[in-house]
């Protein structure tokens, strides 16, 4: 469908792009709302897309049965790159941008496992692949930067 197919990669030359697929529209509007929030890893729950049909159409039929709802996340490669260097920088190998690209502080759940929020503005929209239906984020932004000085230090 090539209005999803534009909506999904019209940042592809300048920003990483993934893809996370849940149940209701209720939690991927909640997760436009509010950010995407993940336990420790992020690629346990999102996976990075690229635009070719067959790798494309190979995690599309391993994640559909996850839900409907295909939440689509772009961060900038500049962002991505710069905050991948800071933490190589600060010899913590064991941590990811996306852990970083928060405005909340991570924090524990009931099970001891650290939680973190990925920005809104990170969260380009939400599609449902089985109408087509493309819901933008108006509060997404190629742009954004956020105070990540606390978040590197923790």
């Amino acid at each position: 469908d090539v209005p999803v197919l534009n909506f999904l990669f019209s940042n592809e030359n300048v920003s990483k792009i993934f893809v996370h697929y849940t149940k209701d529209e209720y939690t991927a509007k909640k997760i436009v709302k509010e950010g995407f929030m993940f336990v420790e890893t992020f690629e346990k729950t999102a996976e990075q897309v690229f635009n070719d049909s067959v790798d494309l159409t190979y995690k599309h039929n391993i994640r559909k049965y996850y839900g409907k709802y295909i939440v689509v996340i772009c961060i900038s490669n500049e962002i991505y790159n710069h905050y991948s260097e800071e933490l190589r920088l600060l010899n913590k190998h064991n941590n990811q941008p996306e852990q970083v690209l928060s405005e909340i502080p991570s924090f524990f759940n009931d099970n001891q496992e650290e939680v973190f929020t990925l920005s809104k503005q990170f969260i380009k929209g939400y599609i449902n692949y089985e109408t087509g239906t493309v819901v933008h984020n108006p509060k997404f932004s190629l742009k954004f930067k956020t105070n990540l000085k606390v978040n590197l230090l923790n």
